[in-house]
């Protein structure tokens, strides 16, 4: 494709190419029939047939001389390059001026008025619904932990809203099929088994400095977020899952995509534009020297010959 456009486009010609917001709308889509071929109800008829970089190119005209090329690929899809008027531009609108509902208006006032702070969460669950942590907030070193939380019930939540401090979650979610570490597997064991949300921190994790403090108040944060939404959270988790499966399902039974059709409109660029195009392209070359002239190396040592 690349090699047609360079064809098309020879140096010094230039042109603005416009894609359609979709290459597979039923009203743009060019439609074949026999030595036709119809785009926006405007019909071709087949002239002439090239061949080029294992690509094949197809002439389609109108009786009063307007042509398009079709570029056929090996595997059937076709990119059809139609050359159009210049689109007129639209007069520049007013900005429409924002309006917050006082309600809006509120809560903006309420956020601004807390700290906020960013959470980094890996977590990678593994059989049991064990997940194993580790998260930082504006630290360098990461808190590591194990959790009886199933992180994946969390996902999606991007921030999370507290008294005096509002945490934007950042996570990173995997699912682990393999056993957990001996270290971890122990931590595991200090988790309570009646149901309450809990984790345990495993060695080498600091929290001395200010930012692991907050880093574990986050955590702590989320884990009282998920206790008091547990039921939703994981009603919303069986849905998706759901949701995935039938998405898989569908792919799995879908029939093979056939060809696909795109149309590229393009025309040429307007005086105007071609010269600020111009303009710019000489502001970025240096100009040649003038013959007869040496230009004389910089003094980097800043010292006078």
């Amino acid at each position: 494709m690349s090699l047609f456009l360079r064809f098309l486009l020879p140096s010094g010609l230039l042109l603005m190419l416009a894609f359609s917001s979709t290459l597979h709308a039923a009203t743009d889509a060019p439609m074949f029939a026999g030595t036709t071929l119809t785009i926006h109800g405007e019909t071709y008829t087949w002239s002439s047939a090239t061949e080029e970089n294992y690509d094949h190119n197809d002439i389609y005209t109108t009786a009063s001389g307007q042509s398009v090329t079709v570029v056929r690929q090996s595997n059937g899809d076709t990119v059809t390059f139609r050359k159009v008027e210049p689109p007129v531009a639209a007069p520049l609108q007013a900005k429409a001026v924002l309006t917050l509902s006082a309600e809006e208006s509120a809560r903006i006032q309420r956020l601004e008025r807390k700290e906020m702070r960013n959470l980094s969460v890996s977590a990678t669950v593994h059989a049991g619904g064990v997940t194993v942590l580790r998260w930082s907030c504006h630290g360098k070193d990461q808190l590591r932990a194990v959790s009886n939380v199933d992180f994946r019930h969390l996902a999606g939540l991007g921030s999370l809203e507290k008294e005096k401090t509002v945490y934007t979650i950042f996570m990173g979610l995997g699912v682990e099929e393999g056993a957990l570490s001996a270290e971890e597997a122990q931590a595991a064991k200090l988790l309570p088994t009646d149901g309450r949300a809990s984790l345990v921190l495993l060695s080498g994790s600091p929290v001395a400095a200010k930012e692991d403090a907050q880093a574990l108040a986050g955590m702590e944060a989320l884990l009282d977020h998920y206790a008091a939404q547990r039921e939703e959270l994981v009603v919303q988790f069986e849905q998706r899952e759901v949701q995935k499966a039938a998405q898989a399902l569908a792919r799995q039974n879908a029939q093979p995509p056939g060809p696909r059709h795109a149309v590229v409109h393009f025309w040429p660029l307007q005086p105007e534009q071609k010269a600020a195009l111009m303009a710019q392209r000489r502001r970025r070359s240096p100009e040649p020297a003038k013959a007869g002239t040496t230009q004389q190396p910089s003094n980097a040592g800043g010292k006078e010959p």
